[in-house]
C-alpha cells in the first residue's frame, strides 16, 4: 500500500479498569496512507501503576494488524 502519511487514534479508546494504584487503558490508532487508504490498525492493553510516589509502566501487550491491498482492483473514479 506505501508509506503511512497520517495517524487516528481509536475512538474506542478508554479506561478498563482503575483502582487508588493501578489503571488498565485500552488504546490503539489507524494509520493511512495520503489518500486515505487504511495500511494497519494497532491495539494495545497498557497497564499503569503508581510506586515509589510515581506512575509508571507495569506492563501490556497489543497487536498490529496490517492490510494489504496488494490484489485489490484499482479504484475507479
Amino acid at each position: 500500500v506505501g508509506q503511512w502519511d497520517f495517524t487516528i487514534n481509536l475512538p474506542e479508546a478508554r479506561v478498563v479498569h482503575a483502582t487508588v494504584d493501578k489503571v488498565h487503558v485500552f488504546t490503539g490508532y489507524v494509520r493511512y496512507t495520503e489518500d486515505g487508504r487504511k495500511t494497519s490498525e494497532t491495539h494495545s492493553l497498557s497497564i499503569s501503576a503508581y510506586r515509589n510516589g510515581r506512575w509508571g509502566s507495569a506492563g501490556g501487550f497489543g497487536v498490529m494488524m496490517y492490510h494489504d491491498f496488494t490484489n485489490d482492483l484499482p479504484r475507479e473514479e
